[in-house]
């Protein structure tokens, strides 16, 4: 938005939201408009669709790469996706590449996260580089998060091998994040919000339903896993033990960040109970992170000496190569360091 509205900027921004050509013309060649104002009026002409005023800007000189609100013209047109205001504003020397910064990723990322595989194509034909990075990652590890199996196959050949990391198993997470998201499961958002309230009256309602325990929220997550950290400390214990009572899994990671619950617990309590009902101890998640590693990391002395008898391995390192000492030693559990070190 430009720093100071008047009633002619609201009046042009109506004709433009309502993609009255005509009386944006008239409006336009009546004032006198800043550069931020004509680039946050094509912002606007872009997000709007509406295409004949984009044109009747470009044509006025508007700049179309100026960054207004931390967004481009190109970056609100990708957004909608609109494919024609897309393909209009490349032409008129839209970089494809902007705007750099964390408030907003360029066109490419947009559009490979919102599952836009025609103007991926379009932009990479512009030249969009597959290769930039936002924070470490390319406009691939966007498509597979979510789910985009269409846009990861696209976008494959032409990614650096160094760049790709964990994307493959991204992707596969992505597909099924998606599919729940679009076939939400009723009984399970009820149960996850049961669980969440510590409604142990109502768990045991649920249970005698024979929900699906070992199926997973929209979230990812598991019924047992949301128990051992929900909100009311008090009912974790009982929740978690009726979950566990009517067949819930132990072992079973939330889908996304693979943790199991016995990773998850800080309760010495909590741990204790899902050993007996059959939890792995030495269970790891994708990176390898272990129950250990993550009491260690916590500095839950308890839990550490809990996990150790029960067998879980000390000398175990995760995928940065760190033991549970290291961990330990990084935040300063110093009572922790000790015990491993001598055990």
């Amino acid at each position: 938005m430009p720093e100071s509205i008047n009633y002619e900027w609201l009046n042009l921004t109506d004709a433009i939201n309502s993609n009255h050509l005509d009386q944006f013309k008239i409006i336009l060649a009546e004032n006198q408009w800043s550069d931020l104002e004509l680039a946050s009026a094509a912002q606007h002409a872009s997000q709007a669709g509406s295409l004949e005023i984009l044109k009747r800007l470009i044509k006025y000189g508007a700049d179309i790469n100026l960054t207004v609100g931390e967004e481009t013209a190109l970056t609100a047109a990708v957004y909608a996706n609109h494919y024609e205001i897309v393909f209009t504003l490349l032409n008129a020397g839209a970089n494809p590449s902007l705007p750099i910064h964390r408030e907003v990723d360029p066109p490419l990322f947009i559009a490979a996260d919102k599952g836009y595989l025609d103007l991926v194509q379009l932009l990479v034909s512009a030249g969009a580089n597959a290769n930039q990075t936002v924070l470490g990652e390319p406009p691939i590890i966007y498509a597979a998060l979510s789910g985009h199996q269409d846009i990861y196959d696209f976008l494959l050949p032409m990614t650096q091998p160094e760049l790709l990391g964990d994307a493959a198993h991204f992707l596969q997470k992505g597909i099924r994040q998606k599919y729940r998201d679009e076939n939400i499961n009723p009984v399970m958002e009820t149960a996850y919000d049961v669980v969440f309230e510590g409604d142990v009256d109502g768990i045991k309602k649920l249970l005698m339903a024979d929900i699906p325990l070992n199926d997973f929220c929209r979230s990812g997550s598991t019924l047992l896993n949301l128990a051992v950290i929900k909100r009311f400390e008090e009912f974790r214990l009982p929740v978690t033990l009726a979950l566990l009572e009517s067949g819930a899994d132990p072992n079973l990671a939330d889908d996304y960040d693979d943790m199991t619950p016995i990773m998850r617990t800080k309760q010495p309590e909590i741990v204790a109970m899902l050993i007996s009902f059959g939890a792995d101890v030495n269970a790891m998640t994708h990176n390898k992170t272990t129950a250990l590693l993550e009491a260690a990391k916590s500095g839950s002395l308890s839990v550490v000496k809990l996990l150790l008898e029960s067998g879980a391995d000390p000398k175990h390192e995760d995928a940065e190569q760190k033991t549970a000492i290291d961990y330990a030693l990084e935040n300063q559990h110093l009572d922790v360091v000790h015990f491993l070190q001598h055990f």
